[in-house]
């Protein structure tokens, strides 16, 4: 079964997809590609978990339908059998529907009745994690199962990003900013040392 993701936007979502990926894996035999901006094209190299990362020629907030309904019909080419779309707006979901991906699989999000044919639900009076609402969206999974499962694979995934290559610069910028961020300091430091690991080419 050939699967498309259509990918967050930001890098930490990127990185925390990869427990979904290995989700679906674990219960299937999938193959899948995702979609993503360029700048998480160096996340998703690193992940064995992924057969193709796909560059999407939109930059974020980029509508542009007339494009994405031609790009969309260039991919129908690759016959998947379902996509996954991990973002909530209703430009996101066009790319799949122009593809003709029979299976749709998402949240409803900025009203995509009919872009999205397989709607998935949350509970939203809990605390939910990305990482939960992620699990949503992998199949034939109970949800006590999947949240329980890829509570353990965020972990493992946590150890595969030590060893990513981001480019330099967008690092650098991530650091800066955390560090004018007004949060709890051990919190601030935790995430400092983890953008400084992603710039360590030797790890």
């Amino acid at each position: 079964m050939k699967i498309l993701v259509v990918g967050p936007s930001w890098v930490g979502d990127a990185v925390m997809a990869q427990s979904l990926y290995k989700l679906i894996l674990q219960e299937t035999k999938n193959k899948i590609d995702v979609l993503a901006p360029q700048w998480t094209l160096g996340v998703l190299d690193r992940m064995k978990e992924v057969e193709t990362p796909i560059c999407s020629p939109f930059d974020h907030g980029e509508f542009k339908f007339c494009k994405r309904v031609e790009f969309g019909r260039s991919m129908e080419s690759r016959s998947y059998d379902q996509a996954i779309i991990l973002t909530n707006s209703l430009k996101s979901a066009l790319i799949p529907y122009f593809s003709k991906i029979p299976k749709r699989t998402g949240w409803l999000g900025e009203m995509r009745y009919g872009l999205i044919n397989d709607i998935r639900k949350f509970d939203r009076t809990k605390d939910t994690l990305m990482i939960e609402k992620f699990a949503v969206l992998a199949d034939d999974i109970s949800n006590k199962n999947k949240i329980a499962k890829t509570t353990l694979l965020f972990k493992e995934s946590k150890a595969d990003i030590s060893s990513l290559e981001l480019v330099d610069q967008y690092t650098k910028k991530a650091i800066d900013s955390l560090n004018k961020l007004s949060i709890n300091q051990n919190y601030k430091n935790e995430l400092i040392v983890f953008a400084n690991n992603l710039m360590k080419r030797d790890l």
